[in-house]
């Protein structure tokens, strides 16, 4: 277990909105928060989850909702200890760590800012390996763990405990309840053990996030660093020339397009996002799809752009990284493919793992 300081915590926000696909909210708030709670005094500890007695109870904390409004309304910080606290006065249980749902985006700081308040330990795992849109979309749900019950709480104070049929109900009456308290909140739940986390996770996902970060912030040749740690690879580059994007029932979704600079002068990319980039498209024919992580990167500085601050006239690299192994199965293919999210034709990897 290792204690994080303010230098970690850059490097792991950096990384996050790279790992994020576009999503998971805006880290650099999520990042203000952590710092502030770190400046305060508090300690974020995070934990190799096999250090951990396996039988340690457990709970998945994030934010949930539409990352264009978590950049208007910000957290007021007690919303996840809020949620934590009526999901042990439900379960009857004292959770002994914390499990990220994601590492991508705001949701990889939130629950460290948890960490900060509670003392608990942060597991460095998390359930994507990126950022999904949806409650069901995790490794947790798909290899065993509900989401079921689940605590939300808003900035406001009020909370609610939801128990559902399966995580797909869950998706549904969660999003719901996100809207009426304002298009954003903080969730916990899939409530489990340590153990349970360290066989249907992720692993080490915060620590790749903070490589990726260093490489990002400080490398001299990021795009080769990055190849060669994750697989990424540049698969276009050129200006933002149209935007299509709104807020609607609990997600952003939308449409950026580029037109190729250099040698894809001449070509067009689409890239159509919920909350997360989900398929790439060059003049039409599908290039990279979910589950691989598809991000858009600033051209000259590398910073990764999530999908509420992309704009018209950006210059910008877009990056293609093979998902984890655990995304490849059909059963994961099944909720996460290109056709869980209403696309007629099937996964084909934009870049091969090696």
């Amino acid at each position: 277990m290792r204690e994080l300081r303010e230098e970690n915590l850059r490097d792991i926000s950096v990384g996050a909105a790279f790992l994020g696909t576009g999503g998971g909210g805006n880290p650099h708030i999520g990042l203000l928060t952590a710092i502030e709670v770190l400046r305060q005094g508090f300690h974020i500890r995070l934990a190799d989850p096999v250090e951990l007695d396996p039988g340690t109870p457990a709970a998945a904390m994030f934010g949930i909702g539409a990352p264009t409004v978590s950049v208007e309304k910000i957290r007021n910080g007690s919303e996840s200890v809020t949620a934590l606290e009526a999901l042990q006065r439900h379960t009857g249980q004292e959770f002994g760590a914390i499990a990220p749902i994601e590492v991508g985006g705001i949701n990889s700081m939130v629950p460290l800012t948890l960490s900060a308040i509670t003392g608990l330990p942060v597991l460095d795992l998390d359930g994507m390996g990126r950022a999904f849109p949806e409650v069901q979309m995790v490794t947790y749900s798909i290899y065993g763990i509900s989401s079921s019950p689940m605590a939300i709480a808003d900035e406001r104070g009020n909370v609610s405990v939801i128990e559902s049929l399966n995580d797909r109900w869950m998706e549904r009456l969660v999003r719901s309840l996100v809207v009426v308290k304002g298009g954003h909140a903080d969730a916990v739940g899939f409530h489990s053990t340590v153990g349970e986390f360290l066989r249907s996770g992720i692993p080490y996902t915060f620590t790749l996030a903070e490589q990726i970060g260093r490489i990002i912030r400080g490398s001299s040749d990021v795009w080769g660093e990055l190849r060669e740690t994750v697989g990424s690879d540049v698969v276009f580059e050129g200006k933002i020339s149209d935007l299509e994007r709104k807020t609607h029932a609990g997600f952003s979704r939308g449409v950026a397009t580029v037109e190729g600079m250099g040698v894809y002068r001449g070509t067009t990319l689409k890239v159509a996002f919920q909350n997360e980039n989900l398929v790439a498209s060059m003049d039409g024919d599908p290039i990279a799809t979910v589950p691989d992580l598809i991000t858009f990167m600033d051209f000259d500085s590398a910073k990764p752009l999530t999908t509420e601050v992309i704009r018209y006239g950006m210059r910008v690299r877009v990056v293609v990284t093979p998902c984890h192994d655990k995304w490849r199965t059909p059963e994961a293919l099944a909720v996460v493919g290109p056709e869980a999210f209403g696309y007629p034709f099937a996964y084909r990897p934009g870049v091969e793992s090696g």
